[in-house]
């Protein structure tokens, strides 16, 4: 039956796969031939989708956890997600003291225990993790310290403090990015009160210093997002209580070169301003994705054209998975987007910190021939209900049959190399 369906126009084999569970559709269907496999590639079987996978987190859930992919020259990255914790009606618990690597050379997940640490910040810098701040459980437990940690991942590596005058007042809930050699943090909070301060640390110099205000500084805030592309930096929501939570929803940059903030004009489908939402980049966009606004949680996926900063809201399935996603970390390998973790909102409004991990592919590639003329999609609606059509569905129907037949990883490995997902799990539900 794999030959009839590989006998077909691309645009028949994509709507007949358009209907195999999309679970099965990356364990069973795309390992069954290298063609199979580029067919379940095409951005018409998976734009837009979600998965739920296990964590193998020896179900640890996670919260505020921070997340950096280390890339290394000829090797195979290293994910690397630290500390979090599991709170309860939003006060802080059970403090995490685990750093977890995920190596895809291994394809397995290997952890190290280390200090207890909560919204921190992680960025990477040559070959070590730089982690600053953070609060490790106690009211009053906020730290200003700044450490390193040795990579690659070493199960006996420690953290190494980096000894430095003036650093930042102690704080958890803020942001750091990284520009040439240089780290920048912005606000956060102390238990009590937002910052709207920046500060830069120099790794050449070893050195903290302060930026100072401007008219277009960001107002103070904390848990918001942060980002940089080419030589600015920008920041979006956030949350301090002297404004309404549903404010923080403007975009401000810093310009590296010219040590200015601006207040950037954004046009679209603006979201609506939201903290603890996830972020990432993705080509020429910025995606946040889910995130609260002290009343609602939010499921939406939401991306900014960083040309034209226009937003435009992404159409999901995450809300069939999910009634709000916040305090997860995500980070792209590849064209795949991994999100770790998070306050996590089942359908049926049960709130839990979760120890699943989301996956969503992002970017795919087309397999069609150059040979083979592009269909117009009503073109392809009226293929699909002419009078072949019993026909295909019961191919559909032999099809499932025989890949059913498959279902084990023995056999699938025995029939193809080819691999089209980070296996990072053993189990998916869509």
């Amino acid at each position: 039956m794999q030959r009839d369906l590989l006998s077909l126009n691309l645009y028949c084999q994509i709507h007949i796969l358009s209907f195999v569970p999309l679970d099965e559709l990356f364990r069973t269907v795309s390992r069954t031939c290298k063609r199979l496999a580029e067919i379940c590639a095409h951005s018409r079987l998976w734009h837009g989708k979600f998965f739920l996978l296990s964590s193998h987190f020896d179900q640890n859930a996670l919260l505020c956890q921070s997340a950096v992919v280390y890339s290394r020259v000829n090797s195979p990255p290293q994910v690397i997600l630290y500390g979090g914790n599991v709170s309860e009606k939003n006060i802080i618990r059970d403090v995490k003291d685990t750093l977890w690597c995920f190596d895809y050379g291994a394809s397995k997940w290997e952890q190290s225990k280390l200090a207890r640490l909560t919204e921190h910040s992680s960025v990477v810098y040559k070959n070590h993790m730089y982690v600053f701040g953070g609060n490790g459980g106690l009211a009053c437990n906020y730290t200003a310290q700044l450490q390193k940690y040795s990579l690659p991942f070493n199960p006996e590596s420690r953290f190494e403090t980096v000894e430095v005058t003036t650093p930042p007042s102690a704080r958890s809930g803020h942001s750091a990015v990284m520009h040439n050699d240089c780290m920048y943090i912005f606000g956060g909070w102390d238990g009590k009160t937002s910052f709207g301060d920046m500060h830069q640390f120099n790794f050449v110099t070893n050195s903290w210093a302060e930026i100072p205000k401007q008219e277009f500084t960001p107002s103070p805030r904390r848990t918001h997002v942060a980002f940089v592309n080419r030589d600015k930096m920008f920041i979006f929501g956030g949350f301090d209580e002297s404004r309404p939570a549903e404010s923080f929803n403007e975009l401000f940059s810093f310009d590296f070169v010219e040590k200015k903030w601006s207040l950037v004009s954004c046009k679209g489908d603006l979201p609506s301003g939201r903290s603890r939402c996830g972020q990432f980049l993705w080509k020429n966009f910025l995606y946040i994705l889910g995130g609260w606004d002290r009343v609602r949680h939010f499921t939406d996926l939401y991306r900014l054209n960083l040309d034209t900063f226009e937003w435009e809201d992404c159409q999901t399935n995450l809300s069939s998975l999910s009634s709000g996603i916040a305090q997860h970390s995500c980070v792209v390998v590849g064209d795949w987007l991994h999100v770790y973790g998070g306050k996590f909102i089942s359908t049926d409004n049960t709130m839990m910190a979760s120890d699943r991990i989301l996956v969503m592919r992002l970017g795919v590639s087309n397999p069609l021939p150059s040979s083979e003329p592009e269909v117009a999609e009503e073109d392809l609606e009226e293929m699909m209900m002419d009078e072949v059509m019993d026909e295909r569905m019961q191919l559909l129907h032999d099809c499932m049959e025989d890949f059913m037949e498959l279902d084990t990883i023995k056999e699938i490995k025995g029939r193809s190399s080819y691999r089209s997902f980070p296996m990072l799990c053993s189990s998916v539900s869509c």
